[in-house]
């Protein structure tokens, strides 16, 4: 965007890509509750009324308040992919879930940018110490991988460059003793994973340095990527990342504008 004030030109800072990303990546989710029952002793089991369990999966936490207005933590169980959660209450002492419970929040993965080497070093860190301090980041993990192209757009146009062809992955940890079959890869990651690009899509369109018609006028790609690597007839050869990783890679191309009051705000 270009101002002109007396002689002098003043050209606005256009929108970098990457906090548009993290803001996208990294928002909590809320689990609509439609109903909820005690399985049995500390275990609930709890029906999602918007049809998507997020990227719960088993040994995921999440707190609901309890009836006595303190936090109660909970461990999934089990997840039946965008129709229920079961899960059990840590150490709750005979706390209640309250009988109204209507929704939780469902805490964010941590997004992270850049070449794969320096993304290694950071994703090794990611899910480490200590959960109550500061700087600890959760998993799942968000990988935009810098590789892509900003085309220009004319002056008459409300966009001021088209990101094309992001590659953003959504990746968990699946067990390191590499036991897990492909079903359980689906079932315990790669669905998980898709829910949370999903998710990230939306985010997108609710941003309004977006431009959201262009997302909804143009297809993206979620690639499916059970133990991400590079694979040969048929077998896995090379790991894309160097901790064992599964999920989903999302390919987009979005349209960023000069300003966020121009463009199908």
């Amino acid at each position: 965007m270009v101002g002109i004030i007396g002689n002098i030109t003043i050209f606005r800072n256009m929108y970098d890509l990457t906090p548009i990303l993290r803001t996208a990546a990294e928002q909590n989710a809320t689990f609509k509750v439609s109903s909820f029952a005690n399985v049995e002793g500390q275990t609930y089991i709890f029906y999602s009324c918007n049809y998507s369990t997020y990227w719960l999966k088993p040994c995921f936490q999440f707190e609901i308040i309890a009836e006595n207005g303190l936090p109660l933590v909970l461990k999934v169980l089990e997840v039946e992919n965008n129709n229920f959660v079961k899960a059990e209450i840590i150490g709750g002492d005979g706390d209640q879930i309250p009988e109204d419970l209507q929704e939780f929040e469902i805490p964010s993965g941590t997004f992270i940018h850049g070449t794969l080497p320096m993304a290694d070093v950071e994703i090794s860190k990611i899910g480490n110490g200590d959960p109550a301090k500061q700087d600890f980041k959760p998993m799942p993990v968000i990988y935009h991988q810098e590789i892509y192209r900003k085309v220009k757009q004319i002056n008459e146009s409300a966009n001021d460059y088209i990101a094309q062809n992001l590659r953003i992955y959504f990746l968990d940890d699946y067990l390191q003793n590499n036991s897990m079959l492909t079903q359980d890869h689906f079932n315990n990651i790669i669905y998980e994973m898709e829910n949370y690009a999903n998710f990230f899509v939306n985010n997108l369109k609710k941003d309004l340095r977006i431009n959201k018609d262009y997302i909804d006028n143009n297809t993206h790609d979620i690639i499916f990527r059970v133990k991400a690597g590079e694979y040969v007839s048929g077998k896995n050869v090379k790991q894309t990342f160097a901790r064992n990783l599964s999920g989903v890679e999302l390919i987009i191309s979005l349209a960023v504008k000069k300003d966020d009051r121009c463009g199908g705000c």
